[in-house]
């Protein structure tokens, strides 16, 4: 039961009872303790709870800065340029460049190729540098990795050909090759189209047999058989089966010959 009030709350009568005044000053001392580490704790929590609700900013943007009129240099000119006022204070002298005047008062050389070209497919196309004007180029590579053709640049149609492989042009292929019926691709006299010739120890059709027969020899292949032509006139010589049985000729490449 509350008696009495008292500057720290009420005392009560049963906890007083028997108590010296010593021990009522040392109650009030504590409690008085007690409340100002309570006062103390409460404002520390508060400081912190407000830490926690600070609100960070970032940095202050940069005020931009206006452009004045004394800031503007006007067109940039590269570097080492040349100045010029017309197109002819820029001719450089070389022929496949194409010289003019720009407009911030500098000098301009575009490369021209076309200048350089001479017409010709099959020698490359030519090629402008800019300090040493125009350059041959690299002919087309018409290689095709292929053993068996014959491969070339044709003009005409402006590209690459590749011709079955036929070296002594005696139209047949070379008999190595897909196809190809000629036993010898570099002697014109032999081939599946020839006439065997009787006892030259020679495979002249590609058949893989020698001097078989039926087998023959041209006519007027040797001197024991000269063609007349004492009679003058015009004549028609096939020269199947013919061989080049002499050294003199009319032709230092003849692989065949007559006589008359």
């Amino acid at each position: 039961m509350l008696t009495r009030a008292s500057s720290f709350g009420y005392d009560l009568v049963g906890v007083w009872a028997g108590k010296t005044s010593a021990d009522r000053n040392t109650w009030r001392v504590n409690r008085t303790l007690s409340l100002v580490c309570a006062l103390v704790l409460a404002w520390l929590t508060g400081c912190s709870a407000a830490r926690e609700r600070t609100i960070v900013l970032g940095p202050v943007p940069a005020r931009p800065h206006p452009v004045m009129p004394e800031d503007d240099a006007g067109p940039q000119i590269p570097t080492g340029a040349v100045l010029c006022n017309h197109d002819a204070d820029c001719d450089d002298g070389i022929s496949c460049t194409a010289d003019s005047c720009a407009a911030p008062g500098y000098c301009l050389y575009v490369l021209d190729h076309q200048r350089c070209s001479d017409g010709v497919y099959c020698n490359g196309a030519e090629l402008c540098d800019a300090t040493l004007g125009c350059l041959p180029a690299l002919a087309p590579r018409c290689d095709d990795g292929d053993a068996c053709t014959i491969d070339r640049c044709d003009e005409a149609q402006k590209g690459c050909v590749h011709d079955p492989r036929d070296f002594d042009h005696d139209g047949e292929v070379d008999s190595h090759c897909p196809g190809g019926t000629d036993c010898d691709d570099f002697d014109e006299t032999r081939g599946s189209r020839i006439t065997e010739v009787c006892g030259n120890q020679v495979d002249d059709d590609c058949d893989n047999v020698v001097d078989e027969t039926p087998c023959g020899r041209a006519s007027h292949d040797k001197c024991d058989d000269p063609l007349d032509l004492t009679s003058g006139g015009t004549f028609v010589i096939d020269l199947e089966g013919s061989v080049a049985d002499y050294a003199f000729s009319c032709d230092a490449d003849a692989s065949r010959d007559v006589v008359a």
